[in-house]
């Protein structure tokens, strides 16, 4: 008997935090649709699932709306900036394309590298601004130092946030049959998960 009231409290527990990643998820979806919000709209889902992952109990809504308005201007620009760094890369890969073979292939290096210096910024600074406040320089800062620190945590989270981009190039028959549920809980998992990973990291960081 006392098993089964385990097993039902598990499953209850499971289920709630299932239905508060639906819930971020859909607010997440719902808060980026113009993409110059996008940016306030990821800082407030790290906020919450920080949160999540440290066993806080908190209004999703509340919290999520909060912490979208507070950080909106910050997060706006670095959404600017973001997007122009990194508007230039699918042209980019089509020119290199019609290279010579010679510089092709350093061009390609090339862009590989920016893409995935720029996507490691793109894993970590929205994380960073939804647990600390601190200047835009100090954040690229200490991304550079937590980066390589902490280069397999890095590694996982950026491979995580890439899952989408990886199965639709790489296995489309796959993402065609997990599309909706990662509409659904998708981005607000990866970003749980990247928490319960980054937050050890974090606590040990002598962050300024």
């Amino acid at each position: 008997m006392r098993n089964i009231f385990a097993y039902s409290s598990l499953f209850r527990k499971f289920a709630e935090k299932l239905a508060c990643l639906v819930l971020l998820n859909i607010l997440w979806i719902a808060c980026s649709v113009p993409l110059v919000t996008a940016g306030a709209s990821s800082v407030a889902l790290y906020t919450v699932a920080f949160e999540m992952a440290g066993g806080k109990k908190a209004n999703i809504t509340r919290r999520f709306f909060e912490a979208f308005k507070a950080n909106f201007v910050q997060a706006a620009k670095i959404t600017v900036l973001l997007a122009v760094t990194g508007v230039w890369i699918v042209p980019a890969l089509h020119i290199i394309g019609m290279a010579g073979s010679r510089t092709r292939s350093i061009l390609y290096t090339g862009c590989v590298v920016f893409f995935i210096i720029w996507g490691i910024i793109v894993t970590y600074i929205f994380p960073l601004i939804a647990k600390y406040k601190n200047t835009l320089d100090n954040t690229f800062s200490n991304i550079i130092k937590i980066t390589v620190s902490h280069f397999p945590q890095t590694v996982f989270m950026l491979l995580a946030n890439a899952v989408p981009f990886i199965l639709y190039f790489a296995f489309p028959g796959i993402f065609g049959k997990v599309f909706w549920i990662w509409l659904f809980i998708g981005k607000a998992l990866v970003a749980y998960i990247n928490c319960i990973v980054v937050s050890p990291v974090l606590d040990k960081f002598h962050y300024r």
